[in-house]
């Protein structure tokens, strides 16, 4: 289960989940915050 900030960036992880991916489900890069290798890969795999 996610931690409520699981990459330490002081953004709540559902609320980053739903930032970093498109209504289709793919991820998108965001300016905001940079790149999250470990979230990235968790969006990709679902």
């Amino acid at each position: 289960p996610l931690k409520a900030d699981s990459d330490g960036d002081g953004a709540n992880d559902k609320q980053e989940i739903q930032n970093n991916t498109n209504p289709n489900g793919e991820g998108k890069r965001v300016p905001r915050g940079g790149s999250n290798p470990l979230l990235e890969n968790m969006l990709m795999k679902k």
